[in-house]
């Protein structure tokens, strides 16, 4: 396995640590708030460019989205509340897999 310093980050790495370090002030000063933020709109673009493949999608997400379903198909039958949770690339393959509108930014870190 390659160090780092011979292999570069990917681009969702290089979010997801941006991300994180901004969340909690821990960036260097050098980095800047809109340095954060290209590097989040490239990485969803990225992400949704990859999961706008029908055929990708599909392999990537057909069991839990058909979960999904299946759960929503039975609503009188479930909790009144019910949370689903999942990481934030997990939202925008959703997002791909329903066909729904592609948010204005990358989902909120929490």
């Amino acid at each position: 396995h390659m160090s780092i310093e011979v292999e570069p980050l990917a681009w969702n790495q290089l979010a997801e640590i941006t991300k994180c370090l901004a969340v909690r002030d821990l960036l260097p000063k050098e980095i800047t708030k809109d340095d954060v933020d290209q590097i989040l709109e490239h990485t969803a673009w990225r992400w949704f460019q990859t999961l706008s493949n029908p055929r990708l999608i599909y392999l990537a997400l057909h069991r839990w989205v058909s979960q999904q379903v299946e759960f929503m198909k039975d609503v009188h039958n479930q909790p009144p509340v019910t949370i689903w949770s999942c990481h934030d690339s997990s939202l925008i393959g959703l997002l791909c897999a329903y066909r729904l509108e592609k948010p204005s930014s990358w989902p909120e870190y929490s």
